[in-house]
């Protein structure tokens, strides 16, 4: 996972993308693709709750989340 944090004083957006995502899903089945992925924003879904975060939204293997 690679992530990038962006801070302004009114928030921090946090941008989570899987590292080598297209060439490894290029090679799977497209269940085991959903299966990675599913398993990977179900996970961060718990923690963002905990954690009280915002998920903006997921694009392909890339999570956006926003605290504040």
């Amino acid at each position: 996972m690679c992530f990038k944090l962006i801070e302004k004083p009114e928030c921090t957006v946090m941008f989570a993308d899987v590292v080598g995502f297209t060439a490894w899903s290029s090679v799977r089945d497209p269940s085991q693709v959903f299966t990675l992925l599913e398993t990977i924003y179900h996970a961060f879904d718990e923690i963002a709750k905990r954690r009280r975060i915002f998920k903006v939204e997921t694009i392909g293997d890339c999570y956006v989340g926003r605290y504040r």
